[in-house]
C-alpha cells in the first residue's frame, strides 16, 4: 500500500463519518415529507415518530393521497434503517393504499416501488407516469430502466425532466462535477451508490459535461444481461460467471471489479470513494488518492502533482466556502464534502513543506470550514494543533452611525446581580438589522462565517394544520410577512446570533466619535436572570408568567391572562386552533393576527419598552440550546416568562434580542 493512501486511512479512522444526523429539534406535532434516505438522513427515531403522525393524518383524511404516500415512504425507511417494519408490513400498507386511492399516482408508485427488483413492473411506473408526467419521483426509476436499455434518449428526457423539477441537491452536483473533472479521458469509474452515480448521468446528459467517462455502478452490473452490454462497449470481455456461481454477492462484485480490472486496456480505472472498504481492500497497494476517488495503478504515481492541479484548477469549490441555495439534502452534502479533507490534508503538508504561505492559509481555512459542517471541526482542529481561539477577529467596513446603534436599545438599565450596566434590545433582532451584518460580511468575503450565520430557508405552511394549507398568501400574511425587513430574524445557529453580537461590538467600540454615549460595551446574548428582569412588569409579582398587566378587578388575573378584558391576545402565539373572542380576530384564522412571527415592535410594549419579551419569536439566552418567551409556534402556556423552550438547531421561532453592558462609560 502506498504511503498516501496509509495517510489517508489513518485522517478516516480519526475522523468517521455518521451515517444520519439527528431531527430531534424539528416539530415533534407536525408531519414533515418524507424524502428517500438518499436526499435526507435521519435517524430511526425520526421515522418512527413520522410515521405516527402521518398516520394520524389519514385517521381524519383517508383519502389524502399525498398522506399515504408518506406514510408508506416513513415505514420503508424505518424498514431500511433496521426499525421494527417487516416487508409484511409495507405489503399491508401497499394493499390499504390500493383499495383506499385505487389507480392514483401514488397507488401505481408504491406498487411499483413495494415490489422485489425482480418483480417491478415497469407498467406500474408507466401508468403513475402518465397520470402525473411532473412528478420527479419517477425519474429517477425511469433513467435506471433506460440505462439497462441503453436508450441515451430516454435518458437524456428524463434527466433534462429532473433538472427541470428542481428536486435534486446542488450540492451533490457539485461533488460530482468534481469528480469528474479530476478523472483522465475515457477513463472507467466504478461507483457504489445513488449519490454517486445518478447526479454524474445528470451532468453529463443535460450539461454535457465529461461525456467522456464511463460510469459502472458496481451494484447495477450485477444484471448479467446489462452487464454484457456495457462490457462489449467498453471492449472489456465477457465475463463467463454469474451470481449463482458465487457464495455471496461482494464474492461476485469483487470478482467483476478484477475482471474489469484485467481487461480494461486503454482505460483508466477509478474507484470513487464511497467504495465499500471490503470491496477495494485487495487493491490498496495499487490505489492513489486523486480528489475524490481513487485511481488503480501498478506503476507509482505522483499524485500529489495531480492533486495540486486539480484543486488550484479543476475543481469547483466556491459552494464549499459560501452556500447560495437552499438544500434539503445539505446534512448530506456536508458529509459528502468531508471526503475532501484527505486531499485537502495532503496538499496542505506540500504547502507547507514548500514554504507557499499563502495557499497555505487559504486551504487550511477551506478545511477547517469545511470540517466544521461535517461535525468533524473538533477533530481537524486537534489533527492541525489548533483551537478555536486561533480564529481571527471581524473586518467591519458598514455605514452605520453610534446613534442607530445606541437607538436600538433602552433609555434605562436593568440591574441584575449589582451590575446596573445592562440595557436591552427594544426590540427583538430584525431580519434588516441581521441582514446589514450579513452584507458586511459578504463585502469582508468572510465566506467562513457566512455559512454559519446564514439565515435558513422555511416552507412556511409546512407548519400550518391541513385545513389551513390552501389559505392564499394574501391571507397568511395579511398582517405581516416573516421575511419581511421589519420582522425578527429567525432561523438561525446560536453561533451565528454569537457573532452578530461579536461584530455589533466591533463596529460600535471601533467608532472614534466624542458623542458616544458609551466609551466600550459589550453586546451579547443574556443570562436566563437577565431576561426575567427584563421582562418583569414593574406592579407584578416576580412569577407573573406574562409581562403585562390587564384592567381586571380580580388581581390574581390581572397578570395571568393571555388576553385582554375583550378577549383579544396581547401577543403572537399558536392559537389558530384556540377558542377566540375577540371582535377583530373573529373572521380571522389565526386568532391573534399572525400565523408567524410578525413585525419586531408589534403589540404593547412592556414598561420596560421592549416589545414582544412573550410571543413572536423565542429569544435565545447565553446558554445554548435555551430560550425564554415562546413564539408563534408555541401555546401561551409554553410562552410564559417560566417556561423555557429549547431548540438543538436553526429553527423558524428562534431568534434572539440583544443586550448590550457597559464596560467603560
Amino acid at each position: 500500500m502506498n504511503n498516501i493512501y496509509i495517510h489517508l486511512l489513518l485522517i478516516l479512522t480519526t475522523l468517521g463519518t455518521p451515517l444520519f444526523v439527528f431531527a430531534e429539534d424539528s416539530p415533534n406535532n407536525v408531519p414533515q415529507k418524507i424524502y428517500n434516505i438518499t436526499r435526507q438522513n435521519f435517524d430511526l427515531d425520526y421515522y418512527i415518530n413520522q410515521s405516527e403522525l402521518w398516520k394520524q393524518r389519514l385517521h381524519s383524511s383517508q383519502k389524502d393521497a399525498d398522506a399515504w404516500l408518506n406514510y408508506y415512504t416513513a415505514n420503508k425507511m424505518i424498514q431500511l434503517k433496521g426499525g421494527p417494519i417487516a416487508q409484511t408490513d409495507l405489503d399491508q400498507i401497499a394493499k390499504e393504499v390500493q383499495t383506499t386511492i385505487p389507480n392514483s399516482f401514488e397507488a401505481l408508485y408504491i406498487q411499483y416501488w413495494n415490489a422485489p427488483n425482480n418483480r417491478k413492473k415497469i407498467t406500474d411506473l408507466e401508468k403513475a407516469y402518465q397520470l402525473r408526467p411532473d412528478r420527479y419521483e419517477t425519474y429517477p426509476e425511469f433513467i435506471i430502466h433506460h440505462e439497462k436499455s441503453r436508450k441515451f434518449n430516454k435518458i437524456k428526457e428524463f434527466c433534462n425532466k429532473w433538472i427541470a423539477s428542481g428536486e435534486y441537491s446542488s450540492g451533490i452536483l457539485n461533488w460530482n462535477y468534481n469528480v469528474l473533472m479530476s478523472l483522465d479521458k475515457n477513463a472507467i469509474l466504478l461507483t457504489f451508490g445513488d449519490n454517486d452515480t445518478h447526479p454524474i448521468w445528470l451532468l453529463q446528459y443535460t450539461r454535457n459535461i465529461r461525456k467522456d467517462i464511463n460510469i459502472l455502478n458496481v451494484n447495477m452490473i450485477l444484471d448479467k444481461e446489462y452487464q454484457n452490454t456495457i462490457f462489449s462497449e467498453l471492449n472489456i470481455a465477457e465475463y463467463a460467471f454469474s451470481q449463482s456461481d458465487f457464495l455471496t454477492e461482494q464474492e461476485y462484485q469483487r470478482a467483476l471489479i478484477d475482471h474489469i480490472l484485467i481487461q480494461r486496456k486503454e482505460h483508466s480505472v477509478y474507484f470513487g470513494v464511497g467504495a465499500p472498504q471490503q470491496l477495494i481492500q485487495p487493491y490498496e497497494s495499487n490505489l492513489y488518492l486523486t480528489g475524490l476517488s481513487f485511481k488503480y495503478s501498478k506503476k507509482d504515481i505522483d499524485n500529489i502533482a495531480i492533486l495540486k492541479t486539480n484543486y488550484e484548477h479543476l475543481f469547483m469549490t466556491d459552494y464549499l466556502r459560501v452556500n447560495l441555495y437552499h438544500d434539503i439534502s445539505q446534512s448530506i452534502v456536508d458529509l459528502y464534502n468531508l471526503n475532501y479533507l484527505p486531499s485537502f490534508l495532503i496538499l496542505r503538508k506540500h504547502y507547507e513543506s514548500a514554504n507557499n504561505n499563502q495557499s497555505l492559509e487559504q486551504i487550511e481555512k477551506l478545511i477547517i470550514q469545511v470540517a466544521d459542517a461535517g461535525g468533524k471541526g473538533k477533530a481537524i482542529r486537534q489533527y492541525l494543533g489548533k483551537s478555536e481561539e486561533d480564529a481571527p477577529l471581524f473586518e467591519t467596513s458598514v455605514q452605520i452611525s453610534h446613534r442607530d446603534i445606541e437607538s436600538m436599545f433602552t433609555k434605562a438599565s436593568i440591574t441584575v446581580g449589582g451590575n446596573q450596566d445592562i440595557y436591552p434590545a427594544i426590540t427583538e433582532t430584525s431580519m434588516e438589522q441581521y441582514e446589514l451584518f450579513l452584507t458586511d460580511l459578504l463585502k469582508q468575503k468572510q465566506y467562513d462565517k457566512i455559512n454559519i450565520c446564514q439565515i435558513h430557508p422555511t416552507d412556511w405552511k409546512s407548519y400550518l394544520p391541513g385545513n389551513l394549507k390552501k389559505l392564499s398568501d394574501k391571507e397568511l400574511f395579511n398582517y405581516g410577512n416573516p421575511e419581511n425587513k421589519e420582522s425578527p430574524v429567525q432561523n438561525i445557529s446560536y453561533e451565528g446570533a454569537n457573532l452578530y453580537c461579536q461584530w455589533l461590538t466591533q463596529v460600535y467600540n471601533n467608532m472614534d466619535n466624542r458623542k458616544k454615549r458609551f466609551k466600550k460595551v459589550l453586546f451579547r446574548l443574556p443570562t436566563e436572570e437577565e431576561w426575567l428582569a427584563a421582562t418583569q412588569n414593574s406592579d407584578a409579582p416576580v412569577d407573573a408568567p406574562y409581562s403585562w398587566f390587564i384592567y381586571e378587578e380580580n388581581k390574581e388575573k390581572r397578570y395571568k391572562s393571555p388576553t385582554n378584558g375583550r378577549g383579544c391576545y396581547l401577543a403572537n402565539f399558536n392559537v389558530s386552533t384556540e377558542p377566540c373572542n375577540c371582535p377583530e380576530d373573529e373572521k380571522g384564522f389565526a386568532n391573534d393576527g399572525l400565523f408567524f412571527s410578525g413585525r419586531v415592535d408589534s403589540y404593547f410594549p412592556n414598561d420596560l419598552g421592549l416589545y414582544n419579551t412573550i410571543g413572536n419569536v423565542a429569544e435565545m439566552l447565553a446558554e445554548e440550546g435555551k430560550a425564554k418567551g415562546g413564539s408563534w409556534y408555541h401555546k401561551p402556556k409554553e410562552s410564559t416568562r417560566q417556561a423555557t423552550n429549547t431548540y438543538a438547531k436553526p429553527q423558524p421561532y428562534i431568534g434572539f434580542r440583544v443586550f448590550m453592558e457597559v464596560l467603560e462609560e
